[in-house]
């Protein structure tokens, strides 16, 4: 039972699969006072998606009902309603969503202020007298189909993918909001006439909470390929805009106006909510929404992350990201502006080969107990024994699916300069030890995530490791990222339970916002992962050590025998078999 003088706060995570809802209080932050969920695929199923979206395994299009977000808002609130959340107290909401999507309006999202008028349904809203949506399907992230419009974006950039690296943050993906513009563009021209605003979906879901468009904060604009990442000021990139415009045949300075006048920083109140709310649920006018973010950033304030501090998250993908004061963008991986700190970064690593490949290695008829156990059996460093394997395309270094590869370092030293390393590449029937195999997957992830980390501007070694995800229980797992990055591994902690007892994980995400939208309403000016802190909304566990020895190996034989093996496969996948090097 809450208290009754305690204001609530409202966090929402609008993620690939799902709507989810968590309110906080603050005399009690470390655990939730209220939670609801909506799944998209099981609870919405009129929109026919799996998993939370449409996929066109042909053109590799992937994109989710714009207004299955909407009527998802309505159903969380109604499922907060019944567990009796008092939305009256709720007096801040913020929103995290999946980066990268975008969603396209020909009209604001004006809602009933009436009593009577806002008894209709959410949908039904943005939908008369005209639908508010001039194209119905949101590209997410996973989308893959624009790959021309990302080459010819970079073709008209001045200085190439290269410059626009350093200038946005990022070489043109296929998910950014700038290739999918430049698709909709030429191949829905009446489409995109008729759109009057472009949103990343967090500022979507803000818009719809408000009433009316608001504006991209910092971390989320990032994924639009047009923030302009080094301005102190936040505003768009005129030379990434006008690439983009040249990239689809629009007429030149035409697609700022589609746009918000500038991004925001990202503790910044977007207004309050709209009346249509306070009828429907019973909030009270004053509650403020405050400007949303995407995941990632959202989950970074979730953790109450710190300048130093490297986030590492193993999941169905496995995804780095820090806080840092500086960076050095490349043509891989991502940096964003940070969520907490309006002079600071977030550079992100993302690998597609994750919880698949260790399940995949683990075996059917071994336990992750099993696991573990084979890697206390093997030594750090593996005696030399690296692996490379694809269960599915690969990211980081971009591989394709089915491959597996082994190398063993031949050098004697573990002192030995780069050019003294020698690699015998192996198939994979001469790699006999199944404990061998599994401690060379681990160190894989870990030496990958260093290897791009350290190039990218992560900070390495980093002040703390925060650990997350379903993997994040393993206890060799830990030990093996400690030793890799040289620092101390954090796991969360929840309420009297930890995840090591297999408590269902957080949403740092949902978390995230709620924190989120408490400190910009309380008008906070302490730090803020000092302020979470301080009433007591993370708590963390040190659960593993770096050995100074198994660093200097990492630092000095395997990552270098990593970097020159990596290339070996790339070289190999692309023109056939190579030589040992």
């Amino acid at each position: 039972m809450v208290a009754e003088s305690n204001g609530l706060y409202l966090g929402l995570d609008l993620s690939t699969q799902s709507l989810d809802a968590v309110v906080i209080d603050l005399d009690d932050a470390l655990e939730s006072a209220f939670e609801a969920s909506v799944n998209f695929e099981t609870d919405l199923p009129h929109y026919g998606t799996k998993s939370g979206f449409i996929y066109d395994p042909e053109s590799k299009r992937a994109v989710a009902p714009t207004l299955m977000f909407a009527e998802a808002l309505e159903l969380v609130l109604e499922r907060l309603r019944s567990a009796k959340c008092p939305f009256e107290r709720i007096r801040a909401v913020s929103v995290s969503a999946q980066q990268h999507g975008s969603v396209y309006w020909q009209r604001p999202p004006h809602l009933p202020d009436t009593e009577k008028d806002s008894q209709k349904s959410l949908v039904a809203c943005l939908q008369e007298p005209t639908t508010a949506f001039a194209v119905p399907f949101s590209p997410i992230w996973a989308d893959a189909s624009t790959t021309a419009a990302c080459r010819a974006i970079e073709a008209a950039y001045p200085g190439g993918a290269r410059q626009l690296a350093r200038d946005t943050g990022s070489r043109a993906y296929e998910r950014y909001t700038a290739a999918q513009v430049v698709k909709l563009a030429l191949h829905q021209p009446a489409a995109y006439r008729q759109t009057q605003r472009i949103q990343v979906i967090s500022a979507g879901m803000v818009s719809i909470l408000c009433g009316n468009w608001c504006a991209e904060d910092v971390a989320d604009a990032s994924g639009t390929l047009w923030l302009q990442l080094g301005a102190l000021r936040p505003r768009w990139a005129p030379k990434a805009l006008a690439a983009t415009e040249q990239a689809a045949g629009l007429e030149s300075g035409t697609l700022h106006g589609k746009l918000a006048e500038s991004p925001v920083l990202s503790f910044t109140a977007a207004g309050p909510i709209a009346p249509y709310f306070c009828h429907r649920f019973g909030f009270r006018p004053e509650c403020l929404v405050v400007t949303g973010t995407g995941d990632n950033p959202s989950s970074a304030a979730g953790l109450a992350m710190r300048l130093g501090d490297v986030c590492i998250s193993l999941g169905t993908s496995d995804t780095a990201f820090g806080r840092t004061s500086s960076c050095e963008p490349q043509l891989f991986g991502h940096v964003f502006r940070s969520s907490l700190d309006p002079l600071a970064y977030m550079p992100i690593l993302v690998f597609s080969n994750g919880s698949l490949t260790r399940e995949r290695i683990r075996g059917p008829d071994r336990s992750w107990e099993d696991f573990d156990a084979s890697l206390e059996r093997t030594p750090a460093g593996n005696q030399g024994l690296l692996a490379l394997l694809t269960f599915v395309d690969e990211i980081l270094p971009r591989l394709p699916a089915g491959l597996m590869y082994f190398a063993q370092i031949e050098t004697e030293s573990t002192s030995s300069a780069l050019a003294e390393l020698k690699l015998a590449l192996l198939r994979p029937e001469d790699v006999a030890s199944h404990d061998a195999v599994v401690r060379a997957v681990v160190e894989q992830r870990a030496l990958a995530i260093r290897y791009y980390g350290e190039r990218i501007g992560l900070p390495f070694p980093p002040q703390r490791v925060l650990l997350t995800g379903g993997a994040s229980q393993s206890r060799g797992i830990r030990k093996v990222i400690a030793d890799v990055l040289g620092a101390p591994v954090y796991v969360l902690e929840r309420g009297k339970a930890s995840l090591d007892a297999h408590v269902t994980p957080w949403n740092t995400a949902a978390r995230g916002a709620a924190l989120r939208a408490a400190y910009v309403q309380r008008g906070e000016q302490q730090e803020f992962a000092d302020w979470a802190s301080s009433i007591h909304a993370v708590r963390y566990r040190r659960v593993a050590e770096p050995n100074p020895d198994a660093f200097q190996l990492y630092t000095s034989v395997m990552l270098p025998a990593y970097a020159r093996f990596e290339a070996l496969v790339d070289a190999q996948s692309r023109t056939g078999p190579v030589s040992s090097a």
